[in-house]
């Protein structure tokens, strides 16, 4: 899977690890593993502050027994980007026009849990 670029901040986890609060990674020198497992047919949300002006690079990458999908949302609810694959690795870029509080969603569309790892971080 490899290690990628990320520094999570965890501030809370809700609902037994279904949900958790971080801050995007500034720092491309800090790297930690951000491993998060998600049940069979489950939907987990991680949260992201970000600020105008920034590119914000989130990597999904699973163990590659189920697929999972990747969706964005602003703080208002809209849809930003959705990742759809095949597979259970996704990538997406996203610029920020206004301070915001991202939700990254993932879905995992198989019937066995996955072992995933999310990196968030500006680029």
């Amino acid at each position: 899977m490899g290690t990628f670029i990320a520094s999570f901040l965890i501030a809370a986890t809700l609902l037994s690890g279904s949900v958790a609060f971080a801050s995007v990674n500034t720092d491309p020198a800090v790297s930690a593993p951000n491993i998060y497992r998600i049940s069979a047919y489950d939907v987990r949300n991680h949260y992201y502050d970000v600020r105008r002006g920034q590119r914000v690079k989130i990597e999904l990458s699973g163990d590659t027994y189920t697929n999972l999908d990747l969706y964005i949302y602003d703080a208002n609810g809209y849809l930003i980007d959705a990742k759809l694959g095949r597979t259970d690795y996704e990538i997406s870029n996203i610029n920020v026009f206004a301070d915001t509080t991202l939700t990254v969603k993932v879905v995992n569309r198989g019937g066995d849990y996955n072992d995933y790892d999310l990196s968030v971080w500006v680029v």
